[in-house]
C-alpha cells in the first residue's frame, strides 16, 4: 500500500518546482504584464544628428582658421603718424642728453617751429631721393639753414664757450628705418609696429654711430626741430636740426 503521506509530500515538491520554473520563465521573457521601456541605446539611435547638425557641432568646437590666427606681418604705411614719430624722437634725444648731463632741447616756440619745418622738408627730400644724406640735390646742411633764414639765428657758442659754432653737418642728424614691415639689421630680423618703435630704432642707430652719438650730446644749442617722412613702401626718414 502506497504511503499517502509520502505521495503528498512529493506532490508539494513538484508543484513548488513548477511554480519556480514559471516565475523564472516570466522574468526571462518579460512577462505579459511587464512594463514596456525604451533603452538608452534606442534613444541614442533615434537622436542621431543629421549631417547638418554634425557640421554645426564641428564649427562650434573648431580652432580659429589660419587667416585669423596668423600674426600680422605688415602694417600699411598710411597708418603711421609722422608727427607722433617726430615727438618720440625728440623725447628720446632729450633722454639721452639728460643722461649725460646735457641741457634739454626745446621743441616749442617760433624758432623751433621754423627749424622743424626745415627738418621736415629735408626728410621729404631724402625720401624722394631714396637715401639718408646731409646733401641732397646739391643742397647741403649749411645751404638749408641759409635758405630758411636760420643761419645767423642758429649760431651758438661751443660747450666750452671758446668759439662760435655755425650751421653745418654737425648741426644735423639724419637717419632711416622701416615702419610696419619686417627688415634685416645687423643680421637680425626686426619689426617696428608703431610710432614709438620707429623713433626708437632711429635714435638707437644714432647712438651706435660714433659721429652721431657726439652730435646728440653737442653742447650749446637750446632748440631742435624734428621732421619725419614715411613713404608708401614703409621707409621712414628722419632729420633733427639744432639751433641756439
Amino acid at each position: 500500500m502506497v504511503n499517502k503521506t509520502a505521495i503528498g509530500i512529493l506532490g508539494v515538491v513538484v508543484m513548488a518546482s513548477l511554480g519556480v520554473g514559471v516565475l523564472i520563465g516570466m522574468q526571462l521573457g518579460g512577462g505579459t504584464n511587464a512594463p514596456v521601456t525604451t533603452s538608452p541605446a534606442a534613444d541614442g539611435e533615434t537622436a542621431t544628428p543629421t549631417s547638418d547638425q554634425t557640421s554645426d557641432g564641428d564649427d562650434g568646437g573648431s580652432t580659429p582658421s589660419e587667416s585669423t590666427s596668423e600674426r600680422q606681418t605688415t602694417i600699411p604705411a598710411r597708418q603711421f603718424d609722422e608727427a607722433e614719430i617726430a615727438n618720440h624722437i625728440a623725447r628720446f634725444v632729450n633722454q639721452e642728453r639728460e643722461a649725460q648731463n646735457r641741457t634739454r632741447l626745446s621743441t616749442g616756440g617760433a624758432t623751433a617751429t621754423s627749424v622743424s619745418r626745415m627738418a621736415s622738408n629735408h626728410s621729404v627730400a631724402m625720401a624722394n631721393h631714396g637715401s639718408a644724406a646731409h646733401k641732397v640735390d646739391g643742397v647741403s646742411t649749411t645751404n638749408r639753414y641759409r635758405n630758411h633764414d636760420l643761419y645767423e639765428r642758429c649760431k651758438f657758442k661751443s660747450h666750452e664757450g671758446s668759439y662760435i659754432d655755425t650751421p653745418d653737418e654737425k648741426f644735423e642728424l639724419v637717419g632711416t628705418t622701416y615702419a610696419g614691415t619686417h627688415y634685416q639689421a645687423d643680421g637680425q630680423e626686426r619689426f617696428n609696429g608703431d610710432e614709438r618703435a620707429v623713433a626708437r630704432a632711429i635714435v638707437d642707430s644714432w647712438n651706435e654711430s660714433s659721429t652721431y652719438s657726439e652730435r646728440l650730446l653737442v653742447g650749446g644749442p637750446t632748440r631742435m626741430g624734428v621732421g619725419v617722412e614715411v613713404t608708401s613702401t614703409g621707409k621712414a626718414y628722419a632729420t633733427v636740426d639744432v639751433c641756439a
